[in-house]
């Protein structure tokens, strides 16, 4: 999540499972959103590495 004092601005998850048909793929970048007003910042930019960082953290297939 990105956070702009105690107002939420943008956010990002990783999923599990994100295609049904591959299975053998895991950790899916999903909902990616940044507010309006808040977007061509590189909040998006800083919330998809952070997701990046997770996976090679967890050691899981990306």
């Amino acid at each position: 999540m990105a956070m702009s004092g105690c107002q939420l601005v943008g956010s990002a998850a990783l999923v599990q499972n994100g295609m049904g048909t591959k299975l053998d793929l895991s950790s899916w970048l999903a909902a990616v959103y940044v507010k309006d007003g808040f977007r061509h910042l590189g909040i998006a930019t800083k919330l998809i590495a952070r997701c990046e960082e997770k996976v090679v953290r967890s050691g899981a297939n990306a």
